[in-house]
Order: structure tokens, then C-alpha cells, then sequence
């Protein structure tokens, strides 16, 4: 497969950040983020996951499960020779992002998880059983002219942000192809749960927005469970971000980034003063 990519100071030998977006953006939404890093010395590489990448776009949902999503994530990051990196996911992509840090901890140096929590202690939400439902997704979203679609893009986005998710999700195949990844929950979470089932073996911050539905205490408190003793985890809650608090990087996106790449550096110096 091909994947449509981001790549951000690659000229330079600094440390990697890896990006990875959720539904229904695409590796635009990490563009801000993704200069600032390389203004302190990072390289950048951000994807279209599958279904985003025109050319990444199997037809069954058996192929969007979550050891899928895994592997685009070794074989480009072994591609382009990011032997270890900091990694960052937001909603689907965060999802894929905590899976990565159990399945192999050996390779991330950091890790940034975006408004979804530990994906081992989340029940399954109502809404996403809607979206996995067979056709009818698809003819919802797609009636009146891609109003409901366009209704779900995410709070704040900028009209080129806007613009390119759009395109995306009404290419041919591209609104199943990202949909698929809910049809394919129950089986992604059995593995998840079982084969890739590990405590969080490197530093970890989590950011969520005030309002966020998946977010509740009890799940903090079960994913603060599911870190090795000793292991840093940061909890960060951010107020003002818009009315859903999902989207937060397109809402306080000063905020965001300045805490994100404040833990990376910070690991950084960690890392350094151990070597």
C-alpha cells in the first residue's frame, strides 16, 4: 500500500515525533504542532492512515483492525529508519497510539495520547455501534449533500483543514474505508485485550478536553492502573475546548502543542542524562 505523508524536518538528525490523526481528519490537523517541533529540533512524519491514503484502502473491514493499523505504523517508521520515536494519536489515531505502546515499548520514547483514554478500560460506546452498522453510516452522512458530514469535521477546524477532510471522506471507497475501523472494534478490542494486552511501559501524557464523553473518572483511575510502577503518566484537562471538548487541538492549539512537546523535551533530557 501507499500512504500519503507529512514529513517535517528531516534535513536534521534531531529525535522523531510520529503523528497520527483521527476520524474525520487527515495529517493536516497536525500541521501547527508539526512546525513547532521542528523549530526545537525535531523531525516530523505525519499519515493518512488507512482509508485516508487513496492508496491505502483495502475493501473488507476485516482489514481495519487494530494489529493493522500497527503494522502501517512499523512499516513506514521502519521505511523512512525511525528505529525509536515519540508517538501522538488523537482519537482513532490515539487508540492506535496506546496500542503501540503495549505492543512494543521498546521502540516509542514518548508517548501523547489525545482525548481517548486507555483504550483496554473503555466500554464501547452507543455511537460507535451507529457507525459500525453496515450501509447505513454511509447513507446518513452522505444525504443532503454530505450535510451530516459535514456537520461532524471537527470544531475549529480552519476552511483548508475543512476543505481537505471533505475531499477525503467523498472520494470513492473513503467513507467506508474510515468506518470500517468500527466495524471492526469488537475484534480489534479482543486482540487488544489479549494478545497486545501489556502495562504502559514508557512516559505518557494524556490531554483531554472539558466535556469529553469518553472521558469519565472512573476510566482515569483504571487506565493510572494499567501503567508499570514507577512509569510517568500526566493528566492534563483542558478547559475552552469548544462544546464537544474533543477537538483540541483545533480549539486551544497554543496549549496543546506547548504541552506536548514540553513532555517530549522533557523525556528528552531524561533520556540524555541515563545515556
Amino acid at each position: 500500500m501507499e500512504f500519503r505523508a507529512r514529513l517535517y524536518g528531516f534535513e536534521s538528525d534531531g529525535p522523531a515525533l510520529v503523528l497520527l490523526h483521527g476520524f474525520p481528519a487527515s495529517s493536516l490537523m497536525w500541521e501547527g504542532l508539526a512546525q513547532e517541533a521542528v523549530r526545537r529540533g525535531l523531525r516530523v512524519l505525519a499519515y493518512d492512515q488507512r482509508g485516508y491514503s487513496p492508496g491505502a484502502r483495502p475493501q473488507g473491514c476485516k482489514d481495519y483492525q487494530i494489529k493493522d493499523y500497527l503494522g502501517d505504523l512499523q512499516a513506514i517508521t521502519r521505511t523512512l529508519g525511525l528505529e525509536s520515536f515519540h508517538l501522538v494519536g488523537h482519537d482513532i489515531g490515539a487508540v492506535v497510539a496506546w496500542s503501540a505502546a503495549m505492543a512494543w515499548p521498546h521502540r516509542l520514547r514518548s508517548l501523547n495520547a489525545l482525548s481517548i483514554p486507555n483504550p483496554e478500560v473503555l466500554p464501547i460506546r452507543p455511537y460507535v455501534r451507529l457507525l459500525a452498522l453496515p450501509r447505513l453510516p454511509e447513507a446518513i452522512l452522505q444525504a443532503g449533500g454530505s450535510r451530516r458530514l459535514r456537520s461532524m469535521l471537527p470544531e475549529g477546524c480552519s476552511a483548508e483543514e475543512a476543505e481537505e477532510y471533505r475531499q477525503i471522506l467523498t472520494e470513492p471507497g473513503a467513507l467506508t474505508a474510515a468506518l470500517n475501523f468500527y466495524r471492526s472494534v469488537n475484534a480489534s478490542l479482543r486482540d487488544l485485550r489479549t494478545r497486545l494486552s501489556a502495562p504502559i511501559r514508557v512516559s505518557t501524557r494524556f490531554t483531554y478536553g472539558a466535556g469529553e464523553g469518553w472521558v469519565r473518572p472512573a476510566y482515569l483511575a483504571a487506565q493510572a492502573k494499567r501503567m508499570e510502577p514507577g512509569v510517568p503518566l500526566e493528566v492534563a484537562k483542558i478547559e475552552g475546548a469548544g462544546t464537544r471538548g474533543h477537538f483540541l487541538i483545533e480549539t486551544r492549539p497554543e496549549l496543546v502543542i506547548e504541552g506536548i512537546l514540553d513532555h517530549v523535551q522533557r523525556v528528552e533530557r531524561n533520556l540524555a542524562s541515563e545515556a
